[in-house]
């Protein structure tokens, strides 16, 4: 999901939007850039666990067992 310099993915312009109209006049503009940079890296990091292979049946790594103290 890598953007070519100059090009800019229209789903975090739609993002964007929804932040400057909900808070547009209490940001600055080195606040605009935060959000816009963390919104690029949420969109990234999706788009790596969407392209990673997984059947609906994979089980996880790891079980989860309740810790019961002492009892088995």
């Amino acid at each position: 999901m890598a953007e070519q310099q100059g090009e800019k993915n229209p789903v975090v312009e739609q993002m964007m939007t929804v932040v400057e109209v909900e808070f547009g006049e209490r940001l600055d503009e080195a606040g605009r850039e935060k959000i816009r940079t963390g919104i690029e890296r949420n969109m990234t990091n999706a788009a790596a666990l969407a392209a990673y292979g997984l059947a609906n049946g994979d089980e996880p790594g790891t079980v989860f067992r309740a810790y019961r103290g002492n009892e088995r």
